[in-house]
């Protein structure tokens, strides 16, 4: 992936037309895997911690890999980056296609995880944002009703972001999962909009990420990022670990892969 010298932290620099390496994203190259088993072993050399994530509603393959690989660059943090793309339609009028879609990607994401626990030793640590923790939880429920445990018990952290899951949902998957939530973090901010949005297409139903406060999450055993209060990064508040520049540096001073302190 290549980066612009340019490039502003917390920005995604995307050319409307052709890419302009010196102020763009652009596509630096790319290698195609013959097998999941090659995929593995590449990951195998590496010998690294494994950050692997998990893209939301409206965001294309294209604009999830960039988006992905700002956060990589912005963050700084040494490990081997996974991301794990599933078919959004990429239109802000397609809430119920895409969650059609995060469902029925479960099963490859959970066949992800245990290929990279198989290739590594290394701890793996888990994020998704928006609409792709809905597939994040349900692969972890794949996984411990296959049980699956080396590759549940390799996950050191869950990393959910602004998660667009029906509250009541989240609290069923947790029940089944053999992970526990000392071990989940959850960024929340009530203003963000998208997840109000989200909330009254599924009927006014509870959103984790937005409806759910810090101290109901922290009684239940989760820790928590609130965020309602971070002034900079996008407008709607919904990816401010992606584009708050304040919360970026935060992150990017943070050393190894120490879990992420409550606020």
């Amino acid at each position: 992936m290549g980066i612009p010298s340019t490039h502003q932290l917390g920005q995604l620099e995307i050319a409307r037309g052709t890419p302009d390496p010196r102020v763009h994203f652009h596509n630096a190259g790319f290698q195609i895997y013959p097998s999941v088993d090659a995929f593995g072993r590449e990951i195998a050399t590496q010998n690294k911690p494994i950050n692997l994530f998990v893209h939301g509603f409206n965001n294309t393959f294209a604009e999830s890999t960039f988006r992905f690989a700002q956060i990589v660059h912005d963050v700084d943090r040494d490990g081997t980056p996974v991301h794990f793309s599933w078919a959004s339609r990429g239109a802000a009028n397609s809430y119920v296609y895409d969650r059609d879609s995060a469902l029925m990607a479960r099963d490859d994401l959970a066949a992800l995880i245990v290929t990279l626990s198989e290739s590594s030793s290394q701890d793996v640590v888990l994020a998704a944002h928006s609409l792709g923790s809905l597939v994040l939880m349900e692969a972890l429920v794949q996984l411990t009703h296959r049980n699956e445990r080396r590759a549940l018990q390799q996950i050191s952290q869950v990393l959910l972001i602004s998660p667009d899951i029906d509250a009541d949902l989240f609290a069923d998957q947790m029940r089944q999962i053999d992970f526990p939530p000392s071990r989940v973090v959850i960024a929340v901010n009530n203003s963000a909009r998208m997840l109000a949005v989200s909330g009254r297409i599924t009927g006014n139903q509870r959103r984790v990420g937005r409806d759910l406060t810090p101290q109901v999450l922290r009684t239940a055993g989760f820790q928590v990022l609130d965020l309602s209060s971070v002034e900079d990064g996008d407008l709607a508040g919904h990816f401010l670990m992606a584009t708050s520049p304040t919360l970026l540096t935060f992150m990017r001073s943070l050393e190894g892969t120490q879990t992420i302190p409550q606020r």
